[in-house]
């Protein structure tokens, strides 16, 4: 009765009852779209059936609702097979498309199963965005076998995924067309049933936006959708999109995921669609203090704190009072009596704070000795005994509850100030501290220092010695006022010598005592050498330095010492200054040249005067060798090139396969020494010229390389002369042009 009441309501499932709810559809089992999924997937087979394989069962895989976005409604109905039914997306947001769903309605057996084609085609117009669409490319295709009982049901596609088993992904700026196609074939049911919504679109969905419908009615396989595509606004057929999402993955954060992926790393999954490049904070992880090897302390989240190593405490900030990752000791408690325990584990300032002695990191509250003793001190000998047992019996210092006799606990201690920081210290762990200076001992940094830590007196020009009334000044302040700065913890009452001191005279030499710095500047024209208790017995001020005078060969003098006046082969003046010294004015230096070996004499580099060789005389103090300056210098010529810079190469130096030397020619002379020559005869004059290069022989002369005039043609040519008028020449002869001109 049941496939009678389908065949009557063909196309009028609403009238005939067989429509399934929102509600009912909202109750489906979730699916999740995974390779791993689908190898897992299960069906529950009729009680009359066998168990289907999984390749029949797509239908029965639980679809993830959130992960999955309906397009379309059922609302209006139609029937038919052969044909292609879709809808088409403008996609605006980059997404991966895991999954697609077909809600169709349909009745079979597991015996005739139908043969559903799902399908994503790409839009291959020049301008997805505005030419009709070409639905010719065919971005994915499935083919599954499905089982229906005559009720709406979403069939699903399997996993969608590009080739290579990469994700699908739909680009931005592109417009695809996404549906199911079915056919009739033998066996397989003639009537299936599709539905939409009949609204107007386009409408906005979680990647773009739907732009209607497409439909084409043509058995599958197919490889186009036509061109162009009509697809009509008036509707979208009813079919869900199933998108990857950001999916909250403990440790990396954020990561793009489908539902059944996300599930099974331990992830939170947010929504089909939503990308965790949209928002840095779509997956915020509580934050909180991570201590690594329990001192440093990062915020970190739970995950990325547990990769390093560390103990993490949640909502708790570095900062926090409680000092999350400072370590911890026992603290021996003041005065504390029963039932309040006389020890309990803290930190040191925490326990510093509840005025309690810190047994040490890491020390117990049982560690020996207990809270009732602790370190006495009689100078530096240590003893751990009570506090009445050390004051009243030995007179000793007693160091507190739970304190024990370590290497330093009688050493005694003070506080040292490293600027504007104090720490107590022993006098000699001070010492170690850079530009720290020392309190002395018995001090503390937990008393009211004074002057405080950074601050000491501070010479003022013209005004003395200024303190802040025994509270000292810091360092910059007095340095902004001019100030001489005597010293961290310093007073005007301590400060010896006081603000005058030692001031050095130069002309003439004298070192005066308690002067004022700006009474050695300016009254004095002095050098202010500091403050020296002894005042000028220690030699502060430096002894003049005499004056160096070297005699140039040019007449000259130069200040310089010794050495450097023998390298500029001058005359060292010694205790005399440029001022006083009279330099006898001597010519200038050179080498002198033996004409007959060009030998040369440079005086053992301390150079010759010209007086001394008037003939050959070089000016200037050079090395005789590499090259010698005697030798004559000329052109190297190696076939047609010139070789040596522009002063000349020695003859000594030409070298080559085939070396000629010029002497008193340099390459840079023109034209080119080197250049090849030959002869030149003029074509008009009949004129012959040799050793010429090629460039001196233009115009109406012919040039011929390597040639002489013996051998060059250029004599003019000759031919029959008939005299007119002469009575003396023959009356025809042979004649240059020339020579028949005379003869008339």
């Amino acid at each position: 009765m049941r496939m009678v009441r389908m065949s009557l309501c063909t196309g009028l499932l609403v009238a005939c009852g067989l429509m399934v709810s929102a509600a009912e559809r909202a109750q489906e089992p979730q699916r999740s779209y995974t390779k791993a999924s689908l190898r897992e997937a299960s069906v529950e087979a009729a009680p009359d059936e066998a168990p289907l394989p999984v390749d029949d069962a797509l239908a029965s895989i639980a679809a993830a609702a959130s992960a999955c976005e309906p397009i379309g409604a059922f609302n209006n109905q139609f029937a038919g097979a052969n044909r292609f039914r879709g809808d088409v997306f403008f996609i605006t947001k980059q997404v991966d498309l895991v999954g697609i769903e077909m809600e169709l309605a349909f009745r079979t057996t597991t015996d005739n199963p139908l043969e559903l084609f799902f399908y994503v085609f790409g839009d291959s117009a020049s301008d997805p965005a505005n030419d009709p669409p070409i639905f010719d490319i065919v971005i994915f295709e499935s083919t599954i076998s499905a089982t229906g009982d005559g009720l709406p049901t979403f069939y699903e596609s399997g996993v969608v995924e590009a080739s290579g088993g990469a994700p699908l992904t739909l680009f931005a700026g592109n417009r695809y067309a996404i549906g199911a196609a079915w056919t009739s074939a033998s066996g397989s049911p003639s009537t299936i049933i599709y539905g939409s919504d009949g609204l107007t679109y386009p409408r906005p969905f979680g990647a773009g936006q739907v732009e209607g419908l497409v439909s084409v009615n043509q058995a599958p396989p197919l490889t186009t959708l036509g061109t162009p595509v009509i697809f009509t606004s008036s509707g979208a057929y009813s079919l869900r999109l199933c998108l990857a999402g950001a999916c909250c993955v403990p440790v990396t954060g954020c990561e793009n995921l489908s539902k059944f992926d996300c599930d099974s790393t331990g992830g939170d999954f947010t929504a089909g669609g939503v990308t965790c490049a949209e928002d840095i904070n779509t997956c915020p992880l509580a934050q909180g203090a991570c201590c690594i090897d329990g001192e440093a302390c990062l915020v970190r989240n739970e995950f990325s704190c547990a990769a390093n190593g560390g103990a993490w405490t949640e909502g708790v900030a570095c900062d926090d009072p409680t000092e999350p990752c400072a370590p911890t000791g026992g603290c021996c408690l003041p005065d504390q009596k029963p039932p309040s325990p006389p020890c309990t584990v803290k930190t040191e300032n925490s326990c510093a704070l509840s005025r309690g002695t810190y047994r040490g990191d890491g020390v117990a509250c049982d560690a020996s000795p207990g809270c009732g003793a602790g370190a006495c001190c009689v100078e530096e000998t240590c003893a751990e005994l009570t506090r009445a047992n050390c004051e009243s019996q030995i007179d000793g210092l007693y160091s507190g509850p739970g304190t024990s006799c370590n290497a330093d606990i009688c050493v005694p201690t003070g506080a040292c100030c490293d600027g504007e920081t104090c720490r107590d210290l022993t006098e000699e762990d001070c010492a170690l501290v850079f530009g720290a200076s020392f309190r002395g001992d018995g001090t503390s940094c937990g008393e009211t220092l004074a002057p405080a830590c950074g601050n000491g007196a501070c010479c003022l020009p013209g005004a003395g010695c200024f303190d802040g009334g025994g509270q000292g000044v810091l360092q910059q302040f007095c340095e902004n006022q001019n100030g001489d700065f005597r010293g961290d913890g310093t007073s005007c009452a301590t400060i010896s010598p006081a603000c005058e001191g030692v001031c050095c005279l130069t002309n003439p030499s004298f070192c005066a005592v308690q002067v004022s710095p700006e009474e050695c500047w300016f009254d004095s024209a002095g050098q202010f050498a500091g403050y020296f208790s002894d005042g000028c017995t220690s030699d502060p001020c430096p002894v003049p330095t005499p004056s160096l005078a070297c005699c140039l060969r040019s007449g000259g003098c130069t200040v310089t010492d010794e050495e450097t006046c023998g390298i500029l082969v001058g005359q060292f003046q010694v205790d005399e200054s440029c001022d006083t010294v009279v330099c006898s004015i001597q010519g200038p230096l050179g080498v002198c040249c033996d004409p007959s070996d060009n030998a040369c004499d440079n005086n053992s580099g301390n150079g010759k005067e010209k007086s001394s060789c008037p003939e050959n005389w070089i000016e200037g103090v050079v090395p005789c060798v590499s090259p010698n300056p005697c030798l004559p210098v000329g052109a190297c010529c190696d076939g047609t090139s010139c070789t040596g810079d522009g002063g000349g190469d020695n003859e000594d130096d030409c070298d080559g396969v085939n070396p000629a030397w010029i002497e008193n020619a340099t390459c840079l002379d023109i034209p080119d020494p080197c250049a090849p020559t030959g002869s030149c005869c003029n074509l008009a004059t009949f004129e012959c010229f040799e050793n010429l290069v090629a460039d001196a022989c233009v115009g109406s002369w012919i040039y011929v390389e390597g040639g002489i005039c013996e051998e060059a043609d250029c004599t003019a040519p000759t031919g029959a002369c008939c005299a007119i008028t002469s009575a003396v020449a023959p009356p025809c002869s042979q004649q240059t042009q020339a020579d028949c001109d005379l003869v008339g």
